[in-house]
């Protein structure tokens, strides 16, 4: 996925050239090599792949998990080495890869796109995935609270 290349060539290159940033400028230069790495997948994929272009518009220069990479990219390539690098970068980006999957099918199943239908219209408008994700967060805290009432 576009996101998961973005997250592991940032980390790569932050983690590359960890010894040369100074502390004060570290956020500036993970923003700037995160920026850079995804203008220049929009700019291969615009000129490879024109039609998937067209059809993702603003959203790849946005990357509204821009935050996450950057967070992602502090955490990792910054204090860890090549071999941890990759695997946390793998293993976040197959987790969003994930979420954003469960979130998409409790939004077609709650709409009704999928078994039926009948279903609540709202799940297929903008704010369904937040109602989704809500659903997934409030299930995991319910989960944690039933783990923590079995220990005690």
């Amino acid at each position: 996925s576009i996101f998961f290349t973005v997250l592991l060539l940032s980390g790569l290159i932050l983690m590359a050239i960890k010894h040369l940033i100074p502390q004060i400028m570290r956020l500036s230069i993970i923003l700037l090599v995160t920026a850079c790495i995804a203008t220049l997948v929009d700019l291969l994929i615009s000129a490879f792949y024109y039609e998937w272009h067209l059809t993702l518009g603003i959203y790849i220069p946005l990357l509204a998990m821009n935050c996450l990479i950057l967070a992602n990219a502090e955490e990792n390539a910054l204090r860890h080495d090549l071999k941890d690098v990759i695997s946390q970068t793998t293993m976040s980006g197959l987790s969003i890869i994930g979420l954003l999957f469960l979130v998409g099918l409790i939004r077609d199943v709650m709409s009704g796109l999928i078994f039926s239908d009948n279903g609540f219209i709202l799940f297929a408008m903008a704010p369904g995935a937040f109602l989704a994700l809500g659903l997934i967060i409030a299930l995991l805290n319910y989960l944690n609270m039933s783990k923590a009432k079995v220990s005690d």
